[in-house]
Parts: structure tokens; sequence; C-alpha cells
């Protein structure tokens, strides 16, 4: 690392100590922004790193301008930069020189913040007269400037664990479209992590097709997505969240080096190798792998159907397991049969689970003024919370409102919902789906990886053309009096109004369980039928 001039670095800690921090919030930690955002971005153009006084917050992204120019924004959170170095690469040529910035925020987070200008450094190469983005950052910034070959100005700047979570909300949507009067259920977490190994063994257009999906490279965002899956299975949560990823070869199937080590550092992949010339036999190894990881809710996500055994190299399973107890427990002797009128237009009696207690909760509405109620579920970790959104009116579909939901939306939510004494009627349920999102990605643009004269999975192996003949999903949800049980696996092959003083979800809904530190939705679903 290289170390500036004592009078340079002088400057900069008395600068650092005439900003003002009055309009940063404590709980906006920067530990879920993503370090060498841009280093996705731009295929891996440039790495750059930054020590801060305060440990951890030494997160840097970058900001694509409207020409060939670069600026790279360091988080400050009430410290200064005490270093900054650049790895020189053959495509970018990064001067150690800080440049003139001033950066104000026009409003309190989470509301926008407009970089006002940014003055290169003296002597710097490249268009002086920049044009820099508004941004939806919401912090002071250090500017440095440094000169790229090219830049990729499509990628939008929003927290690493929005992106991922969109990912599955994307083929949620698509789902639902093909199925508006059936339970689905899915994991998004799952599904990004399985992308995200495909997308680490693809290249050429496969990968672009992938990466254009997701807006990020795992490349370049790899140690962030390895910390938001450590702080979902911490211990620290209480509540037990598992996550897994395994890669089934065939005996004797050589991968790339490089795909093995990288799967393995990012997503703690496993390598496993099976006999696919004996389907049945190959099936019981990944489905056992599965039913282990899921505490045995799912016992199989293969059939030997799925396998061909001359052809098959590869299954991609990811497993996702969460047992909750409500922070608010419902009391047995409350559950009580009670209609449910389910989409189809036919009333069922259900057992419904019923509580007065206090819960944050909502009315909000879609751009085009179609109102709905949202409520939060603490589990008793607090940790990771049920969201459900219930449409106000019995006449307004869940296809009305699902489109409008992101996980930007549902982090509006959570800024304003108020929480209230209401009483809280909720279906008990069980729900399982088993989903192949072959269609619902094809229909977001990847296409590619399914076509067999198309796809480009280099990166795994140069030693034979490999193609994904289906993308599984098999979910599982039980909600009880004391809590949840879920668990998924899938394989490769606002302006808030007062809140109501009931919460009755006696028609279809949505429901969300989010990981509330890192934003990150591990399952999510449409209940038309409980």
């Amino acid at each position: 690392m290289s170390r500036l001039a004592d009078s340079s670095l002088s400057r900069r800690r008395e600068a650092a100590s005439r900003r003002s921090w009055t309009d940063l919030k404590p709980e906006a930690s920067l530990d879920y922004y993503i370090p060498e955002y841009m280093k996705g971005a731009l295929e891996g153009s440039f790495i750059v790193g930054a020590a801060l006084v305060s440990p951890g917050w030494s997160e840097l992204v970058g900001l694509t301008c409207r020409n060939p120019s670069i600026h790279l924004m360091g988080y400050i959170k009430r410290a200064e930069v005490l270093e900054m170095m650049f790895e020189r690469t053959e495509e970018t040529k990064i001067f150690k020189k800080l440049a003139q910035a001033e950066c104000r925020a026009k409003a309190r987070f989470p509301e926008e913040c407009v970089m006002n200008y940014c003055e290169p450094p003296p002597n710097a190469v490249g268009d002086r007269n920049l044009q820099p983005e508004i941004m939806n950052w919401h912090f002071p910034l250090l500017f440095v400037l440094g000169t790229l070959t090219s830049v990729c100005s499509q990628f939008s700047f929003y927290p690493l664990e929005e992106l991922s979570s969109d990912v599955g909300i994307q083929v949620f949507n698509q789902i639902v479209k093909a199925k508006p009067q059936d339970n689905v259920v899915v994991s998004p977490h799952g599904i990004a992590s399985v992308l995200g190994v495909l997308q680490l063994g693809a290249d050429g257009k496969t990968k672009k097709q992938l990466t254009t999906m997701m807006r990020y490279s795992v490349n370049g965002v790899g140690k962030a997505l390895k910390k938001i899956n450590r702080l979902i299975v911490s211990k620290k949560n209480k509540d037990i969240v598992t996550i897994a990823n395994a890669v089934f070869a065939k005996s004797g199937f050589k991968m790339e080096v490089p795909f093995v080590t990288r799967n393995k550092e990012v997503f703690q992949c496993s390598v496993k190798s099976v006999d696919f010339e004996d389907p049945n036999a190959a099936c019981d190894s990944i489905n056992q792998w599965v039913k282990n990881e899921t505490r045995g809710m799912i016992d199989q996500v293969v059939a030997p159907d799925d396998i061909d055994g001359s052809l098959t190299r590869l299954v991609l399973v990811n497993a996702v397991y969460f047992k909750g107890l409500w922070k608010s427990r419902f009391r047995p002797e409350n559950t009580k049969k009670r209609p449910f009128y389910g989409a189809d237009g036919k009333t069922y009696q259900v057992p419904m689970l019923s509580q007065l207690s206090i819960f944050r909760c909502g009315t909000t509405s879609t751009p085009n003024e179609l109102w709905y109620n949202i409520i939060e579920l603490p589990y008793h970790g607090e940790m990771i919370s049920m969201l459900i959104a219930l449409p106000t009116e019995s006449t307004t579909p869940l296809s009305a409102i699902i489109p409008h939901i992101s996980t930007k939306t549902i982090g509006s939510w959570m800024t304003t919902m108020v929480a209230k004494r209401v009483q809280v009627i909720l279906p008990k349920f069980t729900a399982v789906a088993e989903t192949d999102l072959k269609d619902p990605l094809k229909a977001l643009g990847i296409t590619d990886m399914f076509d067999q004269s198309k796809a480009n999975f280099a990166k795994i192996t140069r030693t034979e053309g490999l193609h994904v003949s289906h993308v599984l999903q098999k979910t599982k949800i039980e909600v009880s009096e004391d809590g949840t049980k879920a668990s998924a696996a899938t394989t490769a092959i606002l302006i808030a109004r007062s809140s109501p003083p009931w919460f009755i979800v006696d028609r279809p809904f949505v429901f969300f369980i989010r990981h509330n530190p890192t934003g990150t939705i591990l399952f999510m679903g449409q209940i038309n039928k409980p």
C-alpha cells in the first residue's frame, strides 16, 4: 500500500474534520454496501481500496459518468482517509492524487443527495468537463479521478442485497403471471445463488445475459456476497437459517480450477462426485444432501427422469432452510376455523391464528392508487420478519399489486409502518411449490444458457459444451402458532396512511420473509388458498 506524504495527510485530515456529519444516521451501516462495486460493473477493470480511521468503513464504489472517466467514491463516517492505494491494470491508469470535491446532502437519509461538482486534480488525463450523475447514495463522499478505456453506464447504484433479492422477485413476478390463482412460493436468495454460480461459469453472451438481468457481476462483489450470507446465518439471529450450495459432477468430469475455487470462496460451494449413468443412485445422493440441509422438510428435488445418464455432467443445487419462532406467539386456544375467500371464488373454512398485540403496520398504494395494507410480524430474534401485503379492497387482485413490489418498495414499508395495538387474524397454512424456472428466466432475457447451440460455459470446462436443461426450485413453508418453518432447494440443471385496528388475512395475500439487517428476501409467496 502506497503512503502519501505527511503534509498531504494532514491537509486531508483537516479537510475531513470540517465536514458535517449531521445528516448521517448511525443505523445506516455501510457494512452492507459492496466493496469494489464497479469492479464488477466494469468487468474487473480496476480495484480500489482505502483505509479509514473507523474499521469496516473502507468500502469503495464507482460512479460512471457520461464520458470515458470514472469517479471513485470512498465512504466516510466520522472518519478521515489515512491512505489510498491503487492497483494498476492493463486497462486502467489511476493517478495517486485526490480530486478536490464537494458533495453536500440535500436531504436526510434515506432520501437523495446530489453531487454538486467535481474538479479533477492537476495534470489529470481525460475530459475535465465532467458531468456527474445524480446519485441515490446518502453520504458525504470523497472523490478520486482516474481514466478508463471504456465505461458501462447501465448499472444502477443500489445495495447488493437489494439487487440479489430483486433477481428472485423478478422471477416470482413471471411465475405468478402464469399462475395467478395458484399458491406460489419461492426463495429469491436461492434463485440468486444458483444464477451466481452459473454466472461464474459462463462466458461471452451467456454471461452478458446473466449479468444484465442480475445487474451485478459476481466476480466484482464476491466478498460482499460472502459477508451477506455470513450475516444471514449468524448465530446472533437466534432464528435458525442455513444456506448450502453444492455442485454434483459426473465422476471423472474435469472442471476449470478457477471456477471451483471461486465458487468455494463466494458461495461456500462444495463439489461432489456422482455416477449419472445410474440416475437412481445419483438422485438418491442429491436428494439425501437436500434432505439433510433442509432438516427433512424437502426430501426430493430431482427425479431420475430429470437426469440423462449419457449427457448430464453437472447438477447445481442450493438449499435454504429457515425456522423462526414468533416474537409474540399466537395462543393455540385462540386458533379457530374462519372463512377464507379464495382467488377461485370459493370460500374455505381454515384454521386462523389470532392475537391482539403491538405490531408495525400501515397502508400504502401502488402508483395507480390501488391501496393495500401491510404488517410486520417479527420473529423472536428480531433479525428476521414476515411481512404481509393484503389488498385493502376485496375486489383488488394480487396481480394488480405484485408487479409494483420490489426490495426498494419493501424498504419504504419498513420506514413508514407505525407500531400500533392491532388484532391480527392469519391463516395457519402449509404451502409447497415445485417450479421449473426455465420459462420465467427466458422471459427475463436469459435464453442462451438453455440453447445447446448458443450456451457458453467455457469457464466451467473447455473440454466439451454445456447447456442448462432445467432450473428447478422446490419450496415449502409452514406457518403455525409457534412460528414459521420454511425451506427451499434450487437446482440448475410510499405514502403511509393510518393503520387498521384489525388486520384480517381472510383473502389472497403476499408474504415475504426478510432478513432485516441486510434487507435480503429469503422467501416470498402468494397464497390464494391456505
